[in-house]
């Protein structure tokens, strides 16, 4: 995260970037909703057949869903931080320190 407050965090030809707040907020999105999902299926997943895998594919399985997760965290503060600075995005010329 704190990459993201650097001038090199910029991307594109337009130099695009993303704020620390958007970032921050669809982090807090991302644990919110993993953990509801958590509570909703608690029961189902300690009972699932998904514990019988070998370590090695049930880690594979988890680091996939951990880019995942990381990779949409992204994406959605990508769109958050372009909607909050539209024009200024496209123009370079506010960049949140």
């Amino acid at each position: 995260m704190l990459y993201l407050g650097f001038d090199e965090a910029r991307f594109g030809r337009q130099q695009r970037f993303i704020c620390r707040r958007s970032y921050v907020i669809m982090w807090i999105i991302a644990v919110v909703t993993l953990s509801v999902f958590s509570l909703a299926i608690e029961d189902i997943w300690k009972n699932s057949s998904f514990w019988e895998w070998p370590t090695l594919a049930r880690d594979i399985v988890f680091i996939i869903f951990m880019y995942v997760e990381v990779s949409m965290t992204m994406l959605g503060a990508f769109i958050l931080t372009q909607l909050r600075y539209m024009d200024m995005a496209i123009t370079g010329g506010f960049h949140e320190k």
